[in-house]
């Protein structure tokens, strides 16, 4: 909380923010881990929304009202979409290492070459692409 503080101007601001902080910070969190179904995207989501608040403190009335209640959860509806959105975008694709690769029997006395040649397929693809054709 005191990098949020840290932005923030005034004593009676602070004083605010803490309130506000306080009271909603649970319900932020739940309503960013309904959307996000993550906790850790969900505490980002929550961070950013109070990096938001931090900002805008000068639109915020009462700590306890339904108005500033409706403020943040809205806040934070739009951090966790936007981070659905994100991640949506960016879909991870798990690692799959059963590459296959040609089964190469070396008889020379090059130790390098040697231990090179016993890597998964995967790991000897990348070393003979970066250092033999000079790519990547």
């Amino acid at each position: 909380m005191i990098i949020y503080l840290q932005m923030i101007d005034t004593p009676e601001d602070r004083s605010k923010f803490e309130q506000i902080y306080l009271e909603y910070r649970g319900l932020m969190f739940h309503v960013a881990n309904e959307i996000l179904h993550n906790e850790q995207d969900a505490e980002d989501a929550v961070h950013q929304a109070f990096l938001n608040v931090a900002e805008n403190m000068k639109k915020i009335g009462e700590p306890k009202c339904p108005k500033t209640k409706g403020y943040v959860v809205t806040i934070v509806e739009n951090k966790a979409i936007d981070l659905y959105r994100r991640h949506k975008r960016h879909q991870m694709l798990e690692l799959n290492d059963t590459v296959q690769g040609i089964q190469v029997i070396y008889e020379g006395e090059n130790t390098l070459t040697a231990c090179i040649l016993k890597l998964p397929a995967r790991y000897r693809e990348v070393i003979l692409l970066r250092y033999v054709q000079g790519i990547v």
